[in-house]
This record gives C-alpha cells, sequence and structure tokens, in this order.
C-alpha cells in the first residue's frame, strides 16, 4: 500500500506537471477558438452589413442612373426647344428689323411733316398779324366813316335849316355841289 501510494504520488507528480503544461495548453487554444470565434461572427456581421450597404450602393446606382437617363432626355428636349426658340428669335429679330427701317421711314416723314407744319404755321402766323393790321386799319376806317356820318348828318341838318332866298338885282349863280 505504501509502495501504492509513492507510485500514486510519482504518477501524480509526473502527470501534474504535465497536465498542467497540457491544460495550459489547452486553456490557451479554448481561448484562441474563443477569440477566433468571436472574429468569425463579427466578420460575419460585418459581412450581413457589408452586404446590406452594397445592396444600397446598388439602389443608389440604379436610381442615378435612371436619373442620369431623365437628365439626357431632359437635354434633349432643351435642345430641341432651344433650336425652336432659336428659330422664333430670329423671325422676331427680323421682324423687329423691317419694324426699326419703317420707323426710321416714318421718322424721316414726320420730320418733313413737320417742317412743312411749322411753315404753314409760320405762313399762319404772318397771316394772323397781316389781319390784325388790316383789322386795326379797318377799325380806324369805321371810325372815321362813323365821323364823317355824324358830320353828313350834322351839315344836312345845317343844310335843312338854309333856304335859298332871292336877293334883289342880283342874278342868281348855279349852285355848286
Amino acid at each position: 500500500e505504501s509502495q501504492v501510494k509513492r507510485c500514486d504520488a510519482k504518477i501524480k507528480e509526473i502527470t501534474g506537471s504535465k497536465i498542467k503544461s497540457v491544460q495550459k495548453k489547452r486553456d490557451d487554444a479554448q481561448n484562441q477558438l474563443d477569440k477566433i470565434k468571436k472574429e468569425i461572427t463579427r466578420l460575419e456581421v460585418e459581412i450581413k452589413t457589408s452586404k446590406r450597404d452594397l445592396k444600397k450602393c446598388e439602389d443608389k446606382i440604379k436610381s442615378y442612373e435612371d436619373e442620369k437617363k431623365d437628365f439626357e432626355e431632359n437635354m434633349t428636349s432643351m435642345k430641341q426647344r432651344r433650336i425652336e426658340i432659336e428659330g422664333i428669335c430670329g423671325k422676331i429679330c427680323d421682324e423687329k428689323d423691317g419694324i426699326l427701317a419703317d420707323m426710321e421711314k416714318l421718322a424721316e416723314e414726320m420730320k418733313g411733316l413737320k417742317e412743312e407744319a411749322d411753315n404753314l404755321t409760320k405762313g399762319e402766323n404772318e397771316l394772323k398779324s397781316s389781319r390784325i393790321e388790316v383789322d386795326q386799319k379797318l377799325e380806324k376806317y369805321n371810325e372815321r366813316i362813323k365821323e364823317y356820318t355824324n358830320q353828313i348828318y350834322v351839315h344836312k341838318r345845317d343844310l335843312k335849316k338854309l333856304r335859298l332866298t332871292t336877293i334883289p338885282d342880283e342874278v342868281p349863280d348855279k349852285l355848286k355841289v
């Protein structure tokens, strides 16, 4: 029994140090395994996150491509509209040039008409001033006629008072009027 105890103690001593080193290695391996499992889990989560991000990016790319296509269509229609507008503007500019030419002709005609109107106004003013002079002379003549008419009236009245009388011994002469 004592031999068994001794053997048992020796076995424990020999195996104890070996078991500790093996157990330590096993614990280290277990820790490493846990770390690797955690890393695998973390990487799997990152992969799933990356897949979601990839899906979002693909959706954004698709929407950007659709938007680009819409912009290109809009640009094409805008170019066509611009060409139409340029045509319309060209016509309007031609019409404007024609109108400006007509305006210049009308301005020249107006200038001639204004000069003619000025000349007519000048002639009219001269005629008015000569009419005023004539009216003034006419008024003077009318005043003189009135005076002479009054004098004639007075003289006629005076003449009515006069009578011819025959003077004895003289021969009547012919009357002078």
